[in-house]
């Protein structure tokens, strides 16, 4: 028997990268299964069968392929040991889709939780995860999955759940304290579901989400802008009186200037690659698009002044250390909880009724071009929206219903 981790050289992928294999040679038969990971020819070490320092996470990246190589092995024991004749697709689903307790039942009565473990280890092992684009999706649907690990018991299978375990995991997540992002879970548990079926894991005889109207799953929580007034009130905010909160109501009123830019967008962008002949230009981490181009006015450049530490980033948020995009966006995500308390409490100095989080800027941008006139067409440019139902649910939130002209963009 033979059993290596390889480059799979042969097969180069769209994006010009090589594709990791586990070749495997077995009483003759020949075959690879495809891993969930790929890299370009330079950042593979032949000779250890490993990533190497060029790619990105390497040492990371590097054990979960050695993961799978033991998984592999084991499972070609546990088929030579019960005289099993496999094929690619067996040990393609024993590498990826069963976990120790769940490889003790048949698929057919494979646990819900059960199915979770394999779940949530491939979401954390797809090279996918720490991509541009695909970064916050896939972590929704992690963070998801943990919730669906919490809720089910050990003994409820795929063909069990019904629209009360549905109706029930709903209440569970409300009883837990989510406010938003209901909707989009049970999204992503339907996903999951569908995903299981179409792996053979259980036969589907009715589809318990066409059961449930998902347009009432949607968040009381209802993030609204900043009116003109509230603008002119945070621009008066004595902030040296609170030198604490310094770095992130300067960061609030950044991200107001430059168009309501995203958090995440505002701790990546840098000198280097986003200044450009006067203008901020990047594209938006949620999208992957081209955001309008920003101009650097004397208020942005004010900003970027008081926010600079040296880093090469316009913002205080990443530096040197987080290199890797699993570094970045764990400390995005740190930095961000840490940013909305300093704007709650800036808030209730205010007095401000809106409660103040990192979005809240986006939404300003809405409600207070829609309070001087703007049109939703022009207002759906600025936020470089793709529809305007978009745009029209974040002025639903302001009260805005006819709106004319733009007079005066963002100037308060």
């Amino acid at each position: 028997m033979s059993v290596k981790i390889q480059l799979f050289k042969s097969k180069p992928l769209a994006n010009g990268k090589f594709p990791i294999v586990i070749r495997v040679n077995e009483r003759g038969e020949r075959f690879v299964v495809v891993l969930p990971y790929s890299c370009k020819e330079s950042e593979w070490n032949a000779k250890k069968s490993s990533f190497n320092a060029k790619y990105i996470d390497n040492e990371y990246a590097t054990k979960r392929i050695r993961k799978y190589y033991a998984r592999a092995i084991r499972a070609i024991d546990k088929f030579n040991d019960e005289g099993i004749d496999f094929s690619e697709r067996e040990l393609f689903k024993q590498l990826i889709f069963e976990s120790e307790s769940a490889s003790k039942k048949s698929k057919d009565k494979m646990t819900i939780k059960e199915y979770l473990q394999g779940y949530i280890q491939r979401l954390e092992d797809s090279e996918a995860y720490y991509q541009r684009g695909n970064m916050m999706s896939l972590n929704n649907r992690l963070f998801g999955s943990k919730r669906l690990k919490r809720f089910f018991n050990d003994y409820i299978t795929f063909s069990e759940l019904n629209v009360k375990h549905l109706r029930d995991y709903v209440a569970f997540l409300r009883k837990d304290g989510m406010k938003g992002g209901i909707k989009n879970l049970m999204k992503d548990f339907r996903a999951m579901y569908n995903d299981a079926e179409e792996e053979e894991i259980f036969v589907m005889k009715k589809n318990p989400f066409k059961l449930l109207d998902f347009g009432k799953f949607s968040s009381d929580y209802n993030p609204r802008g900043l009116s003109v007034t509230a603008i002119k009130g945070l621009l008066a905010f004595d902030v040296t009186k609170n030198p604490t909160l310094a770095n992130s109501y300067y960061t609030f009123l950044f991200a107001y200037y430059c168009a309501g830019m995203r958090f995440t967008d505002l701790c990546k962008i840098s000198y280097a690659e986003n200044v450009v002949d006067g203008k901020i230009v990047y594209k938006a981490s949620k999208t992957g698009k081209m955001m309008p181009p920003v101009v650097i006015d004397e208020n942005i450049k004010f900003l970027m002044d008081k926010l600079d530490t040296g880093s090469g980033y316009i913002l205080p948020f990443l530096g040197e250390t987080h290199k890797s995009k699993r570094q970045q966006f764990d400390r995005v995500k740190k930095c961000n909880r840490l940013y909305n308390v300093d704007l709650k409490k800036i808030g209730e100095l205010l007095g401000i009724e809106v409660k103040m989080t990192s979005h809240v800027a986006r939404h300003s941008i809405a409600s207070v071009l829609a309070e001087m006139g703007a049109t939703i067409r022009e207002i759906q440019g600025v936020l470089n929206h793709q529809r305007s139902d978009t745009t029209r649910h974040y002025l639903a939130k302001v009260g805005h219903s006819e709106i004319s002209r733009v007079h005066d963009k963002l100037k308060v």
